[in-house]
């Protein structure tokens, strides 16, 4: 998720490039993993190992989505933030998506590491990062809402956009790193969430 920020801010295509190659990288891993779970499976589980079977499954499969969101959808919005000149950006929305990446870096590394060492505490943690994050994407909505205007400029409108689909995708970032992180949490816990 650097390399992204790090494409973004440098308009750099060959970050971008490199991107792409990492996800091909998680591809081959995912593949990998899912095989290793396809044998698992031949074997007899009980019911507390058929339930860890299916959480690292669901892991597994959120964690491939994640990357994909990174890899297809974020690297065409660099692409065209890159290649278009005329896109005027919010100093408002920028330092927002600032606080979100920090947020949503701190909510990946947490559901990352949650499901590595099978730890509900850092699962925990990523969900109580729920409500500031929702609060980020609420002011950052608003202050959309009463920016925009029919007679706008085509630069602000490009930017706009950019704007809303780049905090879309973060906030599908978020929900992905939430499943996962619930992968590793008792059942009685995800009742009270």
């Amino acid at each position: 998720m650097l390399k992204i920020e790090e494409a973004f801010v440098q308009e750099d295509l060959q970050v971008l490039k490199e991107v792409e190659k990492m996800d091909d990288q998680i591809d081959l891993l995912h593949d990998f993993i899912i095989s290793y779970l396809g044998q698992i499976r031949t074997q007899p589980l009980n019911k507390e190992q058929d339930e860890e079977f299916i959480n690292l499954l669901s892991a597994t499969d959120d964690l491939e989505s994640l990357a994909d969101v990174i890899e297809i959808d974020f690297v065409k919005l660099i692409r065209i933030h890159i290649e278009t000149e005329e896109i005027k950006y919010s100093e408002t929305i920028n330092s927002l998506m600032e606080q979100l990446n920090v947020k949503l870096m701190e909510a990946f590394q947490n559901a990352v590491s949650a499901v590595e060492e099978n730890n509900p505490q850092k699962a925990q943690d990523v969900l109580v990062i729920k409500d500031e994050f929702e609060y980020i994407i609420e002011i950052a909505l608003r202050h959309q809402a009463k920016k925009l205007k029919s007679d706008e400029d085509p630069a602000w409108l490009a930017g706009f956009r950019m704007e809303m689909e780049i905090l879309d995708k973060l906030e599908r970032i978020y929900r992905l790193a939430r499943r996962i992180a619930k992968t590793v949490l008792p059942a009685e816990i995800l009742i009270e969430k």
